[in-house]
């Protein structure tokens, strides 16, 4: 019923923790390293609010804990359709599948990822609509690809991923959420997808190292600061101007801007 204050607080690579609602009270720096918590209740408020370290922790809250499955380093919510809620190894190369249980596996939960320095190479499995908040967030990933089937990117899903330099957009990607790919200062290019609508604020900010942004005309929104701090970057857009809906702050006012862009060409 009870965890006791800083019980867990060494336990550094306690990575996820299953808490029945019948745990009433969780005192303070009892859990403050972990970054992922199940629990089936959905008040929590009886738990002290310095239990956790608020800018690392994500509590799935309201959840069947019988229909968590950890299987092959993976940690699966199980019901209609899969969730991948976490990853516990430490292999530098990761396959996602595209199934699990004959069940579709369709998001990458918040934080699933987060912090793992030794992953460098994602395999994302093709059923997946949904990278979610932090998935990926301070990993060591050299490059990725985002399959077609992923409509939405979630904040600050690949940030601070510093040694991330190469990104494959495919068509069918919709939202690039706040900070998504924000500090990754060793990315490249940025070749969007024409499916793509929204970039949120601050979605590549500080990718010091990005010298080519490819903007489709289909954008409808880009937020303030979007392309803030992207060193010499060329944004090549196909727009013949930039639209009235995209935030008169959304890159730095020198950046040089290529408009009625042909990506064929970049």
């Amino acid at each position: 019923k009870k965890i006791g204050a800083a019980a867990f607080y060494f336990c550094d690579n306690l990575r996820s923790i299953t808490l029945p609602k019948s745990v009433k009270t969780i005192e303070e720096y009892a859990l403050y390293n972990t970054i992922l918590v199940y629990t089936d209740a959905q008040d929590i408020s009886s738990w002290s609010k310095d239990a956790f370290d608020d800018n690392l922790v994500y509590i799935h809250k309201g959840l069947d804990l019988s229909k968590i499955v950890k299987e092959n380093n993976f940690e699966f919510y199980v019901d209609e359709t899969v969730s991948l809620l976490n990853y516990l190894g430490n292999d530098s190369i990761v396959v996602i599948p595209s199934e699990f249980n004959s069940k579709p596996v369709v998001e990458i939960a918040n934080s699933a990822f987060l912090k793992n320095q030794t992953l460098e190479e994602v395999t994302i499995g093709n059923n997946i609509t949904i990278i979610k908040d932090k998935a990926f967030r301070e990993t060591a990933l050299n490059s990725v690809e985002i399959p077609s089937s992923v409509k939405e990117i979630g904040e600050y899903a690949f940030s601070a991923c510093e040694s991330l330099e190469s990104v494959i957009f495919n068509e069918g990607l919709e939202i690039i959420n706040i900070s998504a790919f924000a500090a990754c200062k060793n990315l490249l290019i940025a070749i969007l997808p024409s499916s793509l609508k929204r970039i949120e604020q601050y979605g590549f900010q500080n990718c010091l190292s990005i010298k080519t942004i490819y903007i489709p005309k289909n954008v409808e929104y880009i937020g303030e600061g979007a392309f803030y701090a992207c060193g010499r970057s060329t944004l090549y857009i196909e727009a013949a101007s930039i639209p009235s809906s995209w935030h008169a702050n959304f890159s730095p006012s020198g950046a040089k801007k290529v408009f009625n862009a042909n990506k064929d060409n970049l």
